[in-house]
């Protein structure tokens, strides 16, 4: 429906999904799916972590592969199902513990999808690669792909915003994991660890993403020029 969040509940709790239903239609502006397939991709996928147990990690990264445009949310009883490097590492954009309360969910749902409204739609060069922010995915010129997660693609996607200027660290766990000023973590250079062990298998690293005295920075990002379409020039 117009102007509304489209919502897919994966739940083989059928109490938990039709309580699910009702709250968010009390809430307004979503209209939920009973099957993902009933539109291109729906705008948020909530995933209820104690239905599949142990093959949690491996449906997320399944439902990711497949809905790329999609932002994914994980509801879970137990907290270690709901660790953030191990949830975003498969693909998930947030996680939150049950019981949930409705406007937790609700903030938790718009954000997401707000957050994967900005992220561009353009493909972007970055150091003979191509950048690709909203299929998470880098490709070289042989047509060999590595998937990134939604924080990798949201740490890439902000450097390549800065069109080359450093970056520093307390501007990225701000604007890219939303932690407040003057926190203490490694959480940076660890996905910035990441993304170069990725770049490495195409014999990139160190020459796409450069650190300095002033943070962070992309070597000579481009804007992909469009592509001519159905066979014109």
């Amino acid at each position: 429906m117009a102007g509304q969040i489209s919502v897919f509940f994966c739940s083989r709790d059928r109490v938990l999904s039709e309580a699910l239903a009702a709250l968010l239609d009390q809430a307004g502006g979503f209209h939920l799916l009973e099957d993902p397939v009933a539109c291109s991709a729906p705008d948020t996928i909530i995933l209820d972590a104690d239905s599949y147990a142990a093959g949690i990690a491996d449906l997320c990264r399944d439902l990711r592969r497949s809905y790329r445009h999609s932002s994914i949310l994980l509801l879970a009883s137990t907290p270690g199902d709901t660790d953030g490097d191990a949830i975003h590492m498969a693909g998930a954009d947030d996680a939150l513990h049950k019981p949930v309360k409705i406007q937790e969910l609700v903030n938790s749902i718009r954000l997401q999808v707000k957050n994967h409204q900005w992220l561009s739609e353009e493909p972007v060069v970055i150091g003979g690669l191509v950048f690709l922010p909203a299929e998470r995915m880098i490709r070289d010129d042989k047509g060999s792909e590595v998937l990134l997660t939604t924080l990798e693609t949201r740490l890439l996607h902000r450097l390549y915003r800065a069109s080359g200027k450093g970056v520093r660290r307390q501007v990225l766990l701000t604007e890219v994991w939303g932690y407040s000023e003057g926190v203490k973590t490694t959480t940076v250079q660890s996905y910035i660890h990441r993304l170069r062990s990725k770049l490495r298998e195409f014999g990139h690293a160190a020459d796409v993403i450069v650190s300095g005295a002033d943070g962070y920075r992309l070597a000579s990002p481009q804007v992909l020029p469009e592509q001519p379409r159905n066979g014109t020039s």
